[in-house]
């Protein structure tokens, strides 16, 4: 190159790693080093480019863009780079790349390599080493893919930690514990296992201080890593053992999948015509495919679309055999008192999680309390100006108001249990008429909390099947048929009695 020759150029820096651009020291040493080199070949910078992070095996948003700019730029001559790799590790890219900007003009330097690109033999060079810094990259992501694993395969999750953990220690040596996040999480399982929608988990969750989108919902709660296991690439679709402590069950993890919309893998969505309350819930039981609905001279139908199947029945029929099933969780009047001594036991050991509840919220008060004095403090001395004052107020007052409704329902007094105990066991006796009479919403909620994983439509008996039922209504219906079992066995014993008397 010659150096008596004025030239225009640009520099490009490029790390591979948030770590690496937020320690700074590699990006600043790249720029002084094709400073340096610039000033040597008398090539005067106009701009500099990157200075962030960007993988090197695809050609990144800012790399783009820098290459269109200088592809514009007719002035432009040299675009310098520190080393071959800087420009990127696929091969292939690079060569096309630096071809085309060559057909410009416009020629790549690194500026630790000293290859004059212009030459034969400088070409040959650069483009060696851009398929030597390819070849590198291959051998590093050879290498720690199987250290990747070879740590999963032992159980260790590798990633960022996920939402409701803390991690301890570092490689084989991490340990993960679960925080107040995570025993928050646990609870939205719970109320996703009752049939909870996802709008009123989110809430409930906010309400508590742990701010989520809807889409990071449905990633926790699609992640088994909250069951205690681990699924990754490197295990193709095997899921194993971890070593993290687990929030729920594998049995509860799958009770999830199916409440997220009844295996169809998709949420339920209100705007499901009210006249098919059972879509997406009831399946064939011969081919395991959720029923779709039709209309044809007014009458409404359900009916499997599997070809060959032929399962088709009218939509009345159907519901009134879905409320008559309900109305087997009805308890008769003699054992209702019997029943509600056993859910008062139930709520008596569960009060310790109201008590969590309350302190969550308290504290989650306490804190929004704080940054509106923190607010107020900083309007009174002008720290902040009036339209930031009055939109932060308006934001902290809302979510107060929240979390005071929030911890106000949680106020309720185990003396007062026995009041809300009657009514739920009154309520789980008249599941069958809420539904007849229910919204759209109510159905489903009733749907999903008698049968989380949706029921079967048998035709060869023209009625239902039932593969997941909730554990506490089965209790309840298995009282009610051995209390009616019990009463008849009596009935015949004593209509018996008087015959061989006689």
């Amino acid at each position: 190159m010659n150096r008596n020759e004025h030239s225009i150029g640009v520099i490009w820096t490029r790390v591979s790693s948030k770590k690496q651009m937020d320690e700074g020291g590699s990006l600043e040493h790249q720029r002084d080093v094709c400073r340096r080199y610039a000033q040597r070949c008398n090539i005067e910078v106009i701009k500099e480019y990157g200075g962030f992070y960007e993988s090197a095996k695809v050609q990144g948003k800012h790399f783009k863009q820098m290459i269109a700019e200088v592809k514009r730029n007719r002035h432009i001559k040299y675009l310098i780079i520190y080393s071959s790799d800087r420009f990127g590790r696929n091969g292939a890219e690079s060569i096309k790349t630096s071809e085309e900007l060559r057909a410009l003009d416009i020629y790549v330097i690194a500026a630790t390599q000293e290859i004059d690109a212009r030459t034969p033999q400088g070409k040959f060079m650069r483009n060696f080493n851009f398929i030597a810094a390819e070849f590198d990259n291959d051998v590093r992501r050879e290498k720690c893919t199987a250290g990747v694993k070879a740590k999963v395969e032992a159980g260790i999750w590798c990633g960022k930690t996920p939402l409701g953990y803390y991690s301890q220690g570092k490689g084989r040596h991490t340990q993960f514990i679960i925080n107040e996040q995570g025993w928050l999480l646990k609870k939205a399982f719970e109320l996703k296992m009752q049939g909870v929608k996802n709008c009123k988990i989110l809430e409930w969750l906010s309400n508590r201080g742990v701010e989520i989108s809807k889409q990071q919902l449905h990633k926790i709660f699609v992640n088994p890593f909250y069951a205690g296991k681990i699924s990754h690439k490197a295990l193709g679709d095997a899921v194993i053992d971890g070593n993290q402590p687990p929030l729920i069950t594998w049995s509860e993890f799958e009770r999830v999948q199916l409440a997220l919309s009844a295996r169809t893998g998709r949420y339920v969505h209100d705007r499901e015509s009210p006249k098919f309350p059972l879509l997406k819930h009831v399946f064939c039981a011969e081919d395991h495919t959720a029923f779709t609905k039709y209309t044809t001279k007014n009458i409404d139908y359900y009916k499997c679309n599997v070809a060959g199947c032929c399962t088709n029945r009218n939509a009345k029929d159907m519901h009134r055999k879905y409320a008559e099933l309900l109305d087997g969780f009805a308890l008769p009047k003699t054992l209702r008192p019997i029943f509600e001594k056993v859910v008062k036991d139930y709520f008596a050991q569960s009060c310790h999680e109201q008590v969590k509840n309350r302190t969550l919220l308290t504290k989650q008060l306490s804190e929004i309390t704080n940054n509106i004095k923190k607010v107020q403090m900083n309007r009174a001395i002008d720290a902040i100006d009036d339209e930031i004052y009055q939109g932060a107020i308006a934001e902290l007052t809302e979510k107060k108001l929240k979390v005071e409704r929030e911890l106000e329902k949680e106020n309720i007094k185990l003396s007062n249990f026995t009041h809300h105990i009657h009514k739920v066991v009154l309520t789980c006796c008249e599941l069958g008429d809420m539904w007849r009479n229910g919204t759209l919403d109510i159905c489903q909620q009733i749907q999903h909390l008698a049968f989380p994983g949706g029921v079967e439509w048998d035709k060869s008996v023209q009625n239902y099947r039932t593969p997941t039922t909730n554990e506490a209504l089965s209790i309840m219906r298995k009282f009610s048929d051995d209390y009616i079992n019990k009463n008849e066995d009596k009935t015949a014993k004593n209509a018996i009695c008087p015959q061989m008397c006689g």
